[in-house]
């Protein structure tokens, strides 16, 4: 039986990171090694010469002589995991709609404030911070304060003043950010980390436009905040009030999804709590259409004490009255009202995770050995903890304002934060739910104790403060009873220089490996809890200091992006030319370039093993239009791409836990317009669901990689291409690489085989010998597939790109395949015994 997978597609948009160069392709017979591997410098310059020759042309191709794969059951690579991804946040505008809870701050807590900075030095009470203090003034005076590294490690300081001044050893520095603290004590030295935290819980966050929430206003109508009167039980501090006299409004609106990303039919729970005076009305919403004018208005009685309410909505359909975007109305006039604890879910969800059955329903398609839930900074993993009505917004840039708790008109910003759209327990109960390995990033900016806590919280029993926290949230079993391994990473890329990273980590002195060395003294720590050190794929230099500085990490952990850059000259090359260009990427950088480095050079000498927090294309530099490298980033040449990278990686560095990034995002926005980056999946709405090459090849990969890698020996025509083109400055010869990129696995009786056909036109015969006889003469075979090296499943147009799986019989000790170019063949069975 033949069953298609076209309708369920490929559409997923993702970022992509190097350039196009010549690589060129004539066949020979010439046997080469089956071993694969492609990497990628998220920094690194592409260096090519629009003028190079981007290879030569394929020529004519006369019939091929079968290459034969002989599957042994030598191990190359033990204990094979299937390929995980990056979750991300809950985003209600690009697809990502991903917990049942549709109103994420529904509590309007105020603001955790973390900043991490360091600089050239400072004297006996003060540090000269090489970034300034932007507009946080009001937030550091009086904050609490750390050194993470230094003689003043860990001594509690309190933030007294600031100014901005010249560092006296340094003059030529010019002016820098001073902080005064106290006590006074020994001097300190360059590059110090401070940590400074304040916790503002005198206002609250409502959350800029198009975040938590829209803000409208008409007249003197206002939306602020305020602590002291609570409802009856609240574990917050803060509570919303609207008021609105007379004709004049006060309006909260909190956007929940757009109608292409999401089915609303069914019933609607809407909770909150509620006082005061006025006409409160709550109701489904657009743009134009709020409030009373919303679909299903209903108007919440107010009185003068705190009452909560339970109201349900049903909806037949996307209401016809509403425009694209669907949101959620809370309307005043003619009083003053006190709102707490909003709530919105859809009842007709039936796992019993706090995430959508959609979400569900897609990672149970993936299977991913691991999930990535990425943070960088600001937040602590103790307000990561809490439930939702009591989690705090959290800021961790010096150049975002404060929130001030007040909205006095829209579109007045009164406030920049960002806020958790699910919870760390919340993100445990996912992982376990689909049975996945969860890989969490703490916040990048940790005080001393917070990764012993947070040992405590995944592996200590009740009785302990933190197992008694996961027992009050649902769970008494530790946490680590339900994976193979718990990933921990220290905030995200701490090396990157970008603004978006900047104070909100520091992979300085000895700060990360304190921080893993105080987590594994924990009397509940466990080998399966594993510590990565975020390093940068291309610098090995600086993966080397890392892993010196940090012995007590577990692996270090790289992003090994493919291709940053394309110019305009490499935007008219052929498609010859620019396929056999990046398919060369990974396999130069697997075989000599800096994966090859971190492996034979870094981890395998050290006793670190090797992982990848992120990979996928990075094509967001350079003058190339946008149009072509969205044709690249979202074909199936560039799922197969990717793929093929991931298993060289494997194959060749042993890199066993590696996440794609990521599983949503439609596009990425550059100096040339939006590239289709990051995203795997295009929409997963029952019914219209789409994905990605790129996804569907992890989820074919992930059907037969558990087990071990088995050698695989080559003999008869194996066709090759050269690749002329010069991926650094070390390279000094052509590569030449084999069209057909083959890997099996064995897992007991179970086998698999991954065939990667990079010939950009001929299908190529292959001729498989097994060690034993398949059980029943039977095999199941899946084909990725495309009548176009550029086909696509975007959402503009029908699907292009689709698996097709067939059970084959006849499947015996010696099998002849025909694969088609530009493909990917997977196959799995079960050894007769």
């Amino acid at each position: 039986m033949i069953v298609s997978y076209r309708q369920i597609g490929l559409v997923v948009l993702a970022w992509g990171m190097f350039v196009l160069s010549g690589c060129s392709g004539s066949i020979s017979g010439q046997p080469v090694d089956a071993g694969q591997d492609a990497g990628q410098d998220a920094g690194q310059d592409a260096g090519q010469d629009a003028g190079q020759d981007a290879g030569q042309d394929a020529g004519d191709q006369g019939p091929q002589e079968e290459t034969v794969l002989t599957i042994t059951d030598t191990v190359k690579v033990s204990g094979v995991r299937r390929f995980g991804i990056n979750l991300g946040s809950d985003t209600w505008y690009n697809g990502a709609i991903y917990t049942k809870e549709r109103i994420p701050h529904g509590g309007f807590e105020g603001v955790l404030y973390r900043s991490i900075g360091y600089g050239p030095g400072g004297d006996d009470q003060s540090y000269w911070d090489w970034w300034d203090a932007g507009v946080w003034a009001d937030v550091f005076i009086g904050a609490e304060a750390w050194f993470v590294s230094g003689p003043r490690a860990w001594e509690s300081l309190s933030i007294t003043g600031l100014e901005t001044s010249v560092y006296p050893p340094r003059p030529g520095e010019g002016d820098l950010q001073r902080f005064f603290f106290s006590p006074s004590g020994a001097e300190t030295n360059e590059n110090d980390g401070f940590l400074v935290e304040r916790v503002d819980d005198t206002v609250g966050f409502i959350g800029q436009h198009g975040g938590a929430y829209w803000v409208f206003t008409t007249g003197a109508g206002s939306v602020t905040t305020e602590t002291g009167d609570l409802p009856p039980g609240s574990q917050g501090q803060v509570v919303a009030v609207l008021t609105a006299e007379g004709s004049d409004v006060a309006e909260l609106m909190a956007p929940l999804a757009e109608d292409q990303w999401l089915d609303v039919a069914g019933s609607w729970h809407f909770k909150l709590w509620a006082k005061g005076s006025g006409n409160l009305t709550v109701a489904f919403a657009d743009w134009g259409n709020r409030g009373p004018n919303g679909v299903d208005p209903q108007l919440v009685p107010l009185t003068a004490d705190w009452q909560q309410h339970d109201m349900t909505f049903n909806l037949s359909d996307y209401p016809a009255a509403l425009g694209d975007s669907f949101s959620f109305s809370v309307y005043l006039t003619g009083g003053t009202a006190k709102i707490d604890e909003l709530s919105l879910t859809r009842a007709e969800e039936t796992n019993p995770t706090p995430f959508r059955d959609d979400l569900i329903n897609l990672l149970n398609l993936l299977k991913p050995g691991s999930l990535r839930h990425l943070q960088i900074g600001g937040s602590s993993i103790a307000n990561h903890l809490r439930e939702r009505n009591s989690r705090r917004a959290f800021s961790k840039h010096r150049w975002d304002t404060p929130s001030t708790g007040d909205w006095p008109s829209h579109p007045d910003q009164a406030g920049q934060a960002n806020y958790h759209s699910y919870g760390l327990h919340e993100f445990l109960q996912l992982s376990a739910q689909v049975e996945t390995d969860p890989w969490y990033c703490t916040p990048g900016t940790l005080k001393q104790n917070e990764l012993v806590e947070l040992v405590e919280y995944l592996a200590g029993p009740t009785g302990t403060p933190m197992g008694d926290l996961r027992a009050a949230r649902g769970r008494a079993a530790p946490w680590t009873d339900a994976f193979d391994h718990i990933h921990i990473e220290i905030g995200n890329e701490a090396w990157n220089s970008a603004s978006s990273y900047v104070v909100a980590g520091y992979n300085g002195q000895e700060y990360w490996n304190d921080l893993f060395e105080g987590a594994k003294a924990s009397q509940y720590y466990l080998d399966k809890v594993v510590f990565h050190v975020g390093g940068q794929s291309v610098n090995t230099w600086l993966n080397n200091i890392l892993t010196d500085r940090h012995p007590h990490g577990d692996s270090l952990a790289v992003a090994p992006y493919v291709i940053h850059d394309m110019d305009a000259a490499q935007a008219n090359w052929s498609d010859e030319e620019l396929y056999s260009w990046i398919f060369g990427y990974p396999w130069y950088h697997a075989h000599q370039g800096y994966m090859a480095a971190n492996f034979e050079q870094l981890t395998q000498p050290k006793g670190f093993d090797l992982s990848i927090y992120e990979v996928n294309h990075h094509i967001t530099g350079g003058d190339a239009p946008a149009e072509v490298r969205n044709r690249l980033v979202t074909s199936i040449g560039g799922g197969l791409n990717i793929i093929n990278w991931m298993l060289l990686m494997l194959e060749r560095q042993e890199v066993r836990v590696q996440n794609f990034f990521s599983l949503f995002q439609l596009g990425y926005n550059t100096g040339v317009g939006q590239v289709r980056l990051w995203g795997s999946v295009l929409s997963m709405k029952p019914g219209a669901e789409r994905y990605r090459p790129t996804f569907l090849a992890l989820m074919l990969a992930n059907k037969v990689l558990s087990g071990d890698l088995t050698e695989i020996v080559r003999s008869g025509d194996d066709p090759v291409w050269t690749c002329t083109h010069r991926y650094d400055d070390d390279q000094d010869q052509d590569q030449q690489i084999p069209y057909l990129h083959a890997y099996a696995t064995r897992d007991g009786m179970l086998r698999g085989l991954i065939l990667i056909n990079l010939h950009r036109t001929d299908s190529l015969p292959v001729r498989l010998e097994l060690p034993q006889i398949p059980t029943g003469n039977q095999a199941t075979r899946y084909d990725l597939v495309g009548d176009s090296i550029n086909g696509n499943n975007e959402l503009e147009h029908a699907a292009e790109v689709e698996v097709v799986s067939e059970t084959l019989s006849n499947f015996g000790q010696q099998v002849q395949l025909s694969i088609r170019p530009f493909s990917m063949t997977v196959l799995s069975w079960q050894d007769a015994g």
